[in-house]
């Protein structure tokens, strides 16, 4: 289960020393050099494609939800879990390529991070749902260990929202999220 911030999402493309982001609709709405690998000139041979989120309270963070292509590896046929992997290490690689960036895009460059993530067990879904996290929850995305990344909708990834949690799966949430819902609002 994946806790999914409130933003857009987008496709982050990093290659030949740059990156750009695409909207849904394919329009551009970033493009800098990043801390990405293949999006800064101390890596500009590499190429990175990740599907991500920007947060709709702080456009310079994304949260990569999931990778697509990196290291000269295509990741669509490749498990979810591993995918996660790849995620954690590509938003680390991209923590310590931002410090090498010119000042000029070290000012305004972009924060990659990974959403928190955990097992679907009771357990590890009401430990993750019972602390504060530094967005809001738009919703949970469950994947599939063994599923591969598939573009659009597809059985193998599910959406809740977080006040749907105790009454699907008997996971308990923070009174915010279930005061949320009784006022008919989204968290």
């Amino acid at each position: 289960m994946m806790a999914c911030p409130k933003g857009k999402r987008c496709l982050v493309v990093a290659k030949d020393g740059w990156t750009q982001a695409f909207n849904k609709a394919g329009l551009l709405i970033f493009e800098s050099m990043t801390g990405l690998p293949g999006g800064c000139s101390a890596s500009r041979h590499s190429t990175t494609i990740v599907d991500a989120i920007r947060l709709a309270a702080d456009p310079q963070t994304y949260y990569i939800l999931d990778v697509i292509y990196a290291q000269g590896m295509s990741f669509l046929e490749v498990d979810a879990l591993s995918r996660f992997a790849m995620i954690q290490a590509i938003a680390e690689e991209a923590a310590i390529n931002t410090t090498s960036l010119r000042p000029k895009y070290r000012k305004k460059a972009l924060t990659f991070l990974v959403p928190p993530l955990c097992r679907c067990t009771i357990p590890a879904m009401t430990a993750m749902m019972a602390v504060e996290h530094p967005f809001e929850i738009d919703g949970l995305l469950f994947y599939n260990d063994k599923g591969w990344y598939t573009a659009g909708y597809t059985p193998l990834v599910g959406w809740l929202k977080p006040w749907m949690l105790p009454e699907v799966l008997g996971v308990p949430v923070l009174e915010k999220v279930l005061h949320l819902k009784a006022l008919n609002c989204e968290f």
